[in-house]
């Protein structure tokens, strides 16, 4: 399972980060890698341990529909404009996406869109000013730098997979407006969180469906009984809360992308609980950048 997106006291930068660094090298270079300690270097000492890891180690062979995905979360200012109207003029809508969807997502405060393997310039700007002031915070050279967040996460998935993508922090108390056809109907939790189950399917070589289920864990943790792999489990778990209407899928080539956020326009919407929150006095927004990094083929075999 992703860990939640990290509080404001938590790190501002992770190992993680140098996988997406290169969507933002065409506008800060090379010299962002070095100065980040990510960039290429020669160190025996480093390269003798990971060969004397690798002998004792030997890799997990991955099942034959194993693929992987890279997560990136970044937060920044709501209202900054590097999360605003150009970045989403740049990101394309999935083509797979009813309009009824669409138009559902939009009224309940979701923004998403796509992109190839070569990011928007759009995004790439936004991930090098992200990068380059997370830096400064580091280096303690902040100065006037907004608030910003970043974190990684590289996960590995077999076809018909799930997997929980938290995107909010604990809300001791909320109330959300689910909207539909225009008319509003608020529902009130009490100790919150926002998440997506991620439910990932193998299409075919190169090609993986990810659909995207909006839930609300809320209430106490208590002891229940949950669907397992073979029946079913008791399991700590708060109450859930889905919302199947708001369900959508995308489907991602190899290298492609999927970027999620929220309307900061849509007040008390589903998706402002999801990336915004509600009812701080300088809210921050966050972005979530999903990719298909790698994937094992499966070559056919023949027989005569």
């Amino acid at each position: 399972m992703f860990r939640p997106f990290p509080s404001l006291a938590a790190r501002r930068f992770t190992p993680g980060l140098a996988l997406w660094l290169p969507l933002a090298l065409p506008l800060c270079g090379c010299e962002l890698l070095r100065s980040a300690g990510m960039g290429p270097r020669a160190d025996v000492s480093s390269a003798a341990g990971e060969e004397s890891r690798a002998a004792s180690l030997r890799p997990i062979p991955k099942p034959r529909d194993a693929f992987v995905v890279e997560v990136l979360f970044v937060e920044r200012p709501a209202g900054d404009p590097l999360l605003g109207s150009e970045l989403w003029s740049e990101l394309a809508q999935p083509g797979e996406l009813p309009a009824t969807t669409r138009d559902l997502l939009e009224e309940n405060g979701f923004r998403l869109g796509t992109c190839g393997s070569t990011a928007p310039r759009a995004l790439q700007v936004l991930l090098a000013r992200s990068v380059h002031e997370v830096l400064a915070v580091r280096s303690g050279e902040s100065g006037d730098a907004p608030q910003t967040t970043l974190m990684s996460h590289r996960v590995a998935l077999q076809s018909h997979g799930e997997t929980e993508l938290q995107t909010s922090p604990v809300y001791p108390a909320c109330s959300i407006a689910i909207r539909s056809g225009g008319a509003a109907r608020e529902r009130r939790f009490e100790q919150a969180r926002c998440l997506f189950r991620v439910t990932a399917e193998r299409v075919q070589d190169g090609w993986v469906r990810l659909e995207f289920s909006p839930e609300v864990h809320h209430g106490e943790l208590k002891t229940r009984h949950v669907a397992g792999n073979g029946g079913f489990v008791l399991k700590s778990t708060q109450e859930v809360a889905p919302f199947p209407v708001q369900r959508f899928a995308v489907t991602l080539n190899l290298g492609e992308m999927v970027v999620l956020s929220a309307d900061p326009d849509r007040p008390d919407s589903l998706g402002r609980h999801f990336f915004i929150g509600a009812g701080e006095d300088e809210p921050l927004q966050r972005l979530i950048v999903i990719r298909l990094a790698d994937m094992k083929r499966t070559d056919p075999i023949y027989s005569r």
